[in-house]
């Protein structure tokens, strides 16, 4: 019998050829990326690596294999509710009652998308650095605090451009934190 769905580990799968020859191809480096569709997910995720029209689908591997273009790369990241100064324990445990709840869409691509939260964990990671993701919570609310922590992250400005929405005059306080 089939199991019914997939793990949270599965939807976020990833793999980098630098030079594209593990692929078997002369296209340059390449991120292979879980195929996870919505019919096995709960709709929640589908198709989050699938970034291009020039990805291939190798379905005999449950992979999307898809150029970098020498600019793309896999980045990662928790995101959580709240304010904190010190690591929250759900960050530190991998899962908790703080793991934002919702999805991320590429931008332009309402099909293309990853449930956050999945099993209280409060991390995810994605394509960067020429695809957007737009952030919906659970009940397409604004949370009031977030941190983000940034586990693997590119350097300099070409980095990740990722947006939510928040109610007309809503106010920021942002900062940024290294430690």
């Amino acid at each position: 019998t089939k199991c019914p769905g997939t793990a949270g580990s599965s939807q976020t799968s990833t793999l980098i050829d630098v030079d594209g020859l593990a692929v078997g191809w002369s296209s340059g480096g390449a991120i292979l990326g879980a195929d996870d569709a919505a019919a096995e997910t709960n709709q929640r995720t589908n198709d989050w690596w699938l970034l291009d029209g020039n990805c291939q689908h190798r379905a005999d591997w449950g992979f999307y294999v898809c150029p970098t273009y020498d600019r793309r790369a896999v980045v990662s990241l928790y995101i959580v509710t709240g304010l904190h100064d010190s690591l929250p324990e759900t960050v530190k445990k991998r899962w908790g009652s703080q793991a934002v709840k919702g999805e991320l869409y590429h931008f332009g691509h309402m099909d293309r998308k990853i449930e956050l939260g999945l099993a209280g964990s409060p991390m995810i990671t994605g394509p960067c650095c020429d695809i957007g993701w737009y952030m919906q919570l659970d009940g397409n609310v604004a949370e009031r605090q977030l941190t983000f922590y940034l586990d693997q992250m590119v350097t300099g400005p070409q980095g990740l451009i990722m947006a939510t929405s928040y109610p007309a005059g809503a106010t920021f306080t942002i900062q940024r934190c290294l430690t």
